[in-house]
């Protein structure tokens, strides 16, 4: 490499001509926070190729700090600069809370990976992966490694260190959407009798977390996803799909993994190569998956896509306490009675301030913050995900003839149009089982999205109360007052 510059916008990299380019990794003061790739053919002038720093790693630079840049394959020599991004002492401020190292991740976002962990990290995720292929084994399920983590296995028998879990796949014995959405749905419910706190992405992906029941806990998680055969294609959500064959997997095969050994394809270099092309040997830290319109539209629409903005309200709630809870709906709980079950309870206090007068209430959210911190304030919780149209019907469905009060305060504001229309779903739900729905909305700019999920079998009182309007929907003929 022959030079790099940077600032507060951008890096700016200059390799030797006639170098191979390929990808590299930027350090920030000894540590790797980003890879880029380079392509010689667009510095034939040799003036450099510039990089814009991602969004969530720019918000961070400021002061000054030493700037590397170094192939990913540890080859040839790198570059670095000392770079002023700001005007500010000291520099960037690249860790988080529990003084973990972060990275940007392949979706863009700042996230711990495993070489940010503390020591000894690696070994724990190892063991629970472990544990987790003979728990699922005794159930029926064969998971192989997959993704990443058998990346790093067929590449040196290690842990990538940029990769931030260890992934799985399994193969359905069907490739009927219907029969597959089912599997994985059986599969969820065994693991949530064997303890695992699961949190569901898609009906063809799930994920086990860890450290999930403390606030603000340092987290890590597994990944398990289904692949099927089709019209002579293997599938796997939510991005791989081509041609392989069926032994290319089956019968599986074992593999190395720090020491370990973990089912694996019996063709792993198959596997790798439709997932990864046939560069995967090659290292390449900011791999992203270019998915064809296709197959991104049949997953979403066999699947679909449940995890819409939960990391951002994961990461909003990071640190969060208990917030006071609105009084003048408090008041107008406490007025209707009955148990009161919060959706999109975020840090609300009205499931705690109910509770203190000898109420019952349940907070309900699909972040696991939100959820560890209202248990930590001594709360009853529930996962509830509006994106997930099943588990909106089965708990509408639960709730039949409970005479129960279902609250959605500021929530229906930030849905999609998926989540709205499975919240019309569960009111319509909870009202034809004669429970109450109150509606809440403290922005005026979102009170006409209250109107829209009204139903058909319910009466609707409209209020507004010191402008926070709601909307209280009860089963026609029952009394309003």
């Amino acid at each position: 490499m022959r030079r790099i510059d940077a600032d507060a916008q951008s890096i700016r990299v200059v390799i030797e001509p006639g170098a191979p380019g390929g990808s590299f990794d930027v350090l920030i003061d000894g540590h790797r926070v980003w890879s880029v790739v380079v392509d010689p053919v667009r510095d034939a002038a040799g003036a450099g190729q510039r990089f814009d720093w991602p969004s969530a790693l720019a918000q961070r630079l400021r002061g000054q700090a030493q700037v590397e840049v170094r192939p990913s394959n540890g080859g040839a020599p790198g570059a670095a600069v000392e770079a002023r991004f700001s005007d500010d002492d000291g520099g960037p401020e690249l860790t988080d809370q529990h003084g973990q190292r972060l990275s940007v991740n392949k979706w863009g976002d700042l996230a711990v990976a495993i070489e940010g962990r503390a020591s000894g990290f690696a070994a724990r995720l190892l063991d629970h992966a472990s544990r987790l292929v003979e728990d699922v084994r005794g159930a029926g399920i064969d998971l192989f490694l997959c993704s990443g983590s058998l990346l790093g296995a067929l590449r040196g028998g290690v842990l990538l260190a940029h990769d931030d879990d260890i992934d799985f796949g399994f193969v359905a014995p069907t490739g009927h959407p219907a029969d597959l959405n089912l599997l994985s749905y059986r599969m969820e419910r065994a693991l949530l009798e064997l303890g695992y706190t699961v949190v569901r992405h898609s009906g063809a992906h799930l994920q086990l977390y860890f450290g999930a029941e403390e606030p603000s806990a340092p987290r890590f998680y597994l990944d398990i996803f289904t692949g099927y055969f089709r019209d002579g294609e293997y599938h796997q959500p939510f991005a791989m799909r081509g041609t392989m064959r069926r032994e290319a997997i089956l019968p599986l095969g074992t593999t190395n993994l720090e020491g370990r050994l973990f089912p694996a394809p019996a063709s792993p270099d198959a596997w790798l190569a439709l997932c990864y092309g046939p560069g995967w040997r090659e290292p390449d830290p900011g791999f992203r998956f270019d998915t064809p319109l296709s197959t991104r539209r049949r997953f979403d629409a066999w699947f679909g896509s449940f995890n819409h903005r939960r990391d951002y309200w994961e990461s909003v709630f990071r640190g969060a306490a208990i917030a006071e809870p609105d009084r003048r709906l408090l008041a107008l709980l406490r007025q209707l009675g009955g148990p009161v079950y919060d959706v999109g309870a975020g840090t609300s206090g009205l499931t705690s301030a109910l509770i203190r007068r000898s109420g019952t209430a349940v907070a309900l959210d699909y972040a696991l913050e939100a959820l560890a911190i209202q248990r930590a304030a001594g709360v009853p919780t529930r996962s509830l995900n509006l994106y997930d149209r099943r588990q909106v019907l089965e708990f509408g469905v639960e709730l039949a003839g409970s005479g129960a009060t279902v609250v959605l305060s500021d929530v229906l504001s930030d849905l999609s149009d998926d989540g709205l229309t499975n919240a019309r779903l569960l009111v319509d739900a909870v009202v034809s089982g004669g429970g109450v729905v109150v509606l809440a909305e403290r922005d005026p700019a979102n009170a006409q999205v209250l109107d829209g999920i009204a139903t058909d079998r319910a009466a609707v009182e409209r209020r507004n109360d010191e402008n926070v309007d709601s909307r209280i929907l009860r089963p026609k003929g029952k009394d309003t007052r």
